[in-house]
């Protein structure tokens, strides 16, 4: 499995063979493998920490007794917690939001993508809608050279099956957030909490979100590392705001997900 699979922290017992094939044989195998994986041992065998001392990134806990069983769920949530902290260091924070963004994007696309094979009247009226915003979309796209015809390249869009025009590049993200909102409107869901104004939230809560992290710099305010958004009003990024960041991400990936089993 270590092999197979990436793993944040490793819980095992000490005793997990003979006396010759213990504990201290798994950490040499793991890390002989150029597994560096937090690693927490424990075991009620008095003693057994000696045989771990001066192994690399080794944590170990002796249960004597039921008081230590509660000491070593704490020691758990601690290792647990340092492990979290790495990850919420703000450049893997960043990574990990314009990851997670994308995908949402894919979640979008086999929505629209599932929504399209149906092929009934709702959906030919949908595919002329996104048809007009491409339409629309490239004419601002090449107003200069006045004059110029954005008519064969509607056509060629026109002419695919509605799963490929939604992977089109010139359907962006915007048109795509926007059309789930139609299809909320449409499937009479506009009023629930979660689907409520849909896509201008989907807009300012991701999009917006994405947009601004991807050209934000690093820089250190008051003492905190932060990203910071060039703009009138710069904006700040820190650990507290890139955890409400996760919490929006994760509410919208629970909602599409919700929207295509309906």
């Amino acid at each position: 499995k270590l092999n197979n699979a990436t793993y944040d922290l490793i819980l095992s017992d000490y005793n997990i063979g003979s006396e010759e094939n213990n504990g201290d044989k798994l950490i040499e195998w793991i890390r002989s493998n150029n597994i560096f994986t937090e690693i927490l041992f424990y075991s009620a065998q008095k003693d057994f920490e000696n045989a771990l001392v001066g192994q690399d990134r080794i944590s170990y806990f002796a249960l004597y007794n039921d008081e230590g069983y509660r000491g070593f769920k704490e020691k758990v949530y601690e290792l647990i917690g340092q492990t979290v902290r790495k990850f919420e260091e703000l450049t893997p924070m960043r990574g990990f939001v314009m990851a997670e963004t994308s995908i949402l994007d894919s979640k979008v696309e086999n929505l629209l993508s599932d929504y399209f094979s149906l092929d009934n009247n709702d959906t030919k009226e949908m595919r002329e809608s996104i048809l007009t915003k491409i339409s629309e979309s490239l004419l601002g796209n090449f107003r200069k050279p006045a004059g110029f015809d954005t008519a064969p390249l509607t056509l060629k869009i026109a002419e695919k099956p509605s799963v490929e025009m939604v992977r089109e590049r010139v359907f962006d993200a915007n048109k795509k957030a926007r059309c789930v909102g139609d299809l909320i409107l449409k499937k009479g869901l506009s009023e629930e909490p979660d689907y409520k104004d849909f896509f201008n939230n989907y807009k300012r809560d991701v999009l917006d979100i994405r947009n601004k992290l991807a050209h934000a710099r690093s820089d250190v305010v008051d003492d905190v590392e932060c990203l910071i958004v060039d703009g009138d009003v710069p904006e700040k990024y820190d650990a507290d705001r890139c955890k409400e960041i996760r919490k929006s991400i994760k509410k919208y990936s629970d909602c599409l997900d919700h929207l295509f089993e309906q």
